[in-house]
């Protein structure tokens, strides 16, 4: 009898401990080996939801800045890698039973950070990457900008400053555009598509690009419908094809041959201006704000158009501003020589609740007698519809 417990006793042993070796072949591994952290320093784990992020796994760095960390999961899904000597926080994408290393210096962990072993999770690093060089670029410019900012030599450099940096936007969306059309599949497109140049500029647009977001919606409801961030993705763009389709029947009277609303608003010296008072000729109807990166790279076009073509059509710009010295000085800064207005009030501007204006920048041209003869021409197209239109 007693030989008999034993042996069953022995029989549970194994059972657990094979069901164990089972149980854990399922964990995803993190092995990681960091530069320039202290031994002891806490390294962590986090599943990331939308709403929050969740405590997986945390370890502390050994005296070779090496550390390991482990999770289970039924399917791929985003983390986060967080350290306490960096703010930056690297974000992963881990499927199950995967074994990735990273490795990076802790002093600039974003430009220096490299992931192995996990293909979605190096789109990300890849992306992110591209994305700092660019940013630190744009920056550099913004230093440059800063050291001549009211001096005699401003009016000289800002039309180079203003070139590189459309340079580097162009440059950084084509990289973007092209990594979304070949994995547009890929979990980390849902990154590439809610990356910002700046703070206030983001890559892609919801209004202007709203076919970018939907082609990517398309592919990953396929694969992934179960991810909760995608799930966000599909919700955000079932609201926007709603809000499109919502926009296209309120904008009947704003379409091309139509129309265009009578404005009015105050110049930058406080008097009132009106769109009527100054419509002698084909008129440019600009929505900009001095806040809007964009915008201002636009003004760099207008302005050059504007003087290659001078007497043979007029430039109003309704900003969207709220700080008047802001708006001022950028006005005086960029020389920007024809009708400004604006009454402070924003995306609640008559004007602007008038033109259905959801993202900066946007125009209209108008004839003189304020029929719109084309809407939001920008880049080379400004060009080629005046050469086209005015004669």
């Amino acid at each position: 009898m007693k030989k008999f417990i034993y042996i069953f006793f022995l029989l549970i042993l194994f059972s657990c401990a094979e069901e164990k070796e089972v149980d854990d072949s399922r964990y995803f591994h993190i092995k990681g080996r960091f530069k320039n952290v202290d031994e002891g320093e806490l390294v962590s784990l986090f599943l990331k939801k939308p709403d929050a992020n969740v405590l997986v796994d945390s370890s502390r760095f050994d005296k070779e800045g090496k550390f390991v960390l482990k999770g289970l999961n039924d399917n791929k899904e985003f983390y986060i890698l967080k350290t306490n000597s960096s703010d930056y926080e690297i974000i992963l994408i881990l499927d199950t039973a995967e074994t990735i290393n990273v490795s990076g210096n802790i002093i600039n962990l974003l430009s220096s950070y490299n992931v192995n072993g996990s293909r979605d999770s190096k789109y990300i690093q890849e992306l992110e990457q591209h994305l700092y060089k660019t940013t630190t670029t744009i920056d550099s410019l913004g230093t440059i900008f800063k050291q001549y900012y009211q001096t005699p030599q401003v009016d000289l450099i800002k039309p180079t400053l203003d070139s590189i940096f459309h340079i580097t936007t162009t440059l950084q969306r084509e990289y973007s555009d092209n990594f979304i059309d070949k994995q547009k599949g890929s979990l980390a497109s849902l990154i590439a598509v809610s990356q910002y140049i700046t703070p206030k500029d983001p890559i892609y647009d919801k209004a202007k690009d709203s076919e970018v977001f939907f082609k990517i919606d398309k592919a990953l409801m396929i694969r992934y419908n179960y991810s909760l961030h995608v799930q966000q993705m599909n919700t955000f763009c079932k609201r926007l094809r709603k809000d499109i389709e919502r926009d296209k029947l309120k904008s009947n009277k704003l379409t091309v041959g139509m129309k265009a609303p009578e404005i009015s608003s105050f110049r930058p010296n406080g008097s009132k201006i009106s769109l009527d008072s100054i419509r002698t000729r084909y008129t440019l109807i600009s929505f900009w704000a001095s806040w809007s990166t964009v915008s201002k790279q636009e003004n760099y076009n207008i302005n050059k158009n504007y003087w290659t073509y001078f007497h043979k059509f007029d430039v109003l710009q309704i900003s969207l501003d709220k700080d008047k010295e802001a708006w001022k000085n950028e006005i005086d800064s960029s020389q920007l020589h024809w009708f400004h207005a604006c009454d402070f009030n924003q995306w609640n501007s008559k004007a602007v609740v008038d033109y259905k204006i959801k993202t900066l920048p946007a125009n209209f041209l108008i004839d003189p007698q304020g029929i719109i003869v084309a809407k939001n021409i920008f880049g080379d197209d400004l060009q080629t519809t005046i050469n086209k239109i005015i004669k």
